[in-house]
């Protein structure tokens, strides 16, 4: 909520004269007769009005005098011209710009060289690192590493030691600072800078990795061998990457996705994935799993669907890594929905499964071999639908179909976040939220918003 602070702004002004409609008397002097410092958050709305008054050289209120609103940091003033009422009052609306720091606002009156100035403090959070994962709530780690969370907390994944919701961010209680966060339905899980991985929230598949099948309000530390150097996490489960490339995964193992030989469901305690590799990168999707050897090789592993679903040729669930045919070297890859997408350091793309969300105009339904996306990404997320994703050039992607959606609304990427450039995006249930690259502040947005595809954006405040 915007704070204000009431103080009265008086500044003398030249003679001069509406050019629209005759005002009453010549307007002298303008001033605001409402609060004209605020603090608040970028993109919120100012608590009360902007309101000032016009007078003439006796200071009698001047009616039906023009005046203009205006701003130059990227927000709103509704409206943006109006004529003062009989008590020589005008009103505007102000909604901030998404520029965090120092804004104004304006009113000004034709004729007078002077304006009434009205100043607000925008500042929000601050983070370097925003949760990736599937879930209602989002986590974010600020500069020093704290790790904060916001959200509904049913099953305690906001991890302060309660199951109380909340739209702010609150700390977590984590013993260490951590460097990486991972979001399922209703669990969450850290990296630490030491390479310590804890979990919390839902354990009714062994989603914390720590041998039970009991919940927790705050973290408890995952059994894994060595210190883990990347998380993720995805449909009541998680895997880890440890620092000499093992991958171990937990919890849910649904049609094999954990890639560890067996179907069996509950995996309480983390098992190896198969093959011997060296991993450089693995995501979970919801019935299979793909990851990236150190050579750049690309393996995927669960179920197909339909037949090479997977791209590896096998026509039926795998309980271990395959390679995935013809898919060039890569450094990072994506699972969203029904498609695996492979992402190499330059940025090129190429994406194959089902065609309903694979990002390309092609006639296929569904496409083994992979395909090169047009556009270059920097990252892409697990979701289900719609496919969210990283630009090279610092934008926010989206393709695919909304999640209420029973068809695609986008077949090729496109961007959503307007003016902002991101350094890093997280996906949710409810959203995406992403670090602006200059002010580091996170911004988010809703999928199903009055303006979609121009999703709503909302900055995220800085905790209390």
């Amino acid at each position: 909520m915007i704070r204000q602070r009431l103080l009265l702004s008086l500044i003398p002004a030249a003679l001069g004269c509406d050019d629209g409609a005759e005002p009453s008397r010549a307007a002298v002097q303008i001033q605001a007769v409402s609060a004209v410092e605020f603090a608040g958050t970028p993109l919120d709305t100012v608590g009360l009005p902007l309101a000032i008054k016009v007078t003439d050289f006796s200071d009698r209120p001047v009616w039906n005098a023009k005046v203009n609103w205006s701003t130059a940091d990227g927000g709103t003033l509704l409206p943006l011209s109006e004529v003062t009422d009989q008590h020589g009052i005008a009103q505007a609306i102000w909604v901030l710009g998404w520029r965090t720091g120092s804004q104004q606002a304006r009113a000004s009156v034709v004729g007078i060289d002077s304006a009434a100035v009205f100043s607000a403090d925008a500042q929000g959070f601050r983070a370097i690192g925003v949760g990736t994962g599937d879930a209602d709530h989002m986590c974010a780690i600020d500069p020093d590493g704290a790790l904060y969370c916001w959200g509904p907390n049913a099953s305690g994944q906001l991890g302060d030691g309660t199951v109380d919701s909340g739209a702010s961010p609150r700390p977590v209680m984590l013993p260490e600072p951590a460097a990486q966060v991972v979001l399922d339905e209703e669990s969450t899980c850290a990296r630490t800078q030491s390479g310590q991985v804890y979990c919390w929230g839902k354990n009714n598949a062994g989603q914390l990795g720590n041998g039970t099948l009991t919940g927790s309000f705050t973290p408890v530390p995952v059994a894994l061998p060595e210190p883990a150097k990347f998380i993720t996490a995805r449909s009541w489960g998680a895997c880890a990457i440890t620092v000499v490339g093992d991958a171990y995964c937990w919890g849910f193992n649904s049609k094999g996705r954990f890639g560890i030989g067996t179907m069996d469901d509950i995996v309480p305690t983390p098992a190896r994935v198969l093959g011997g590799f060296s991993w450089r990168d693995l995501r979970l999707g919801l019935w299979r799993a793909c990851g990236i050897r150190e050579d750049g090789q690309v393996y995927c592993w669960g179920d197909p669907e339909v037949e090479d679903g997977l791209g590896t040729g096998a026509d039926t669930t795998t309980t271990s890594p395959l390679p995935v045919t013809n898919a060039p070297a890569a450094d990072s890859v994506g699972i969203s929905g029904h498609i695996q997408c492979s992402i190499a350091a330059t940025g090129q793309t190429h994406c194959w499964g089902h065609n309903w969300t694979i990002g390309v105009e092609d006639p296929r339904e569904w496409i083994s071999d992979p395909i090169p996306l047009g556009t270059p990404l920097r990252s892409m997320h697990s979701l289900h639908r719609p496919v969210v994703a990283l630009g090279t050039d610092a934008r926010g992607y989206w393709w695919g179909a909304r999640p209420t959606a029973s068809a695609a609304d986008q077949y090729t990427p496109a961007p959503f976040t307007g003016e902002l450039h991101l350094s890093a995006i997280g996906a949710g249930g409810p959203g995406v939220c992403g670090i602006e690259a200059t002010t580091s502040a996170v911004y988010c947005w809703t999928w199903d918003g009055p303006s979609w595809p121009a999703l709503d954006i909302s900055a995220v405040p800085a905790p209390p």
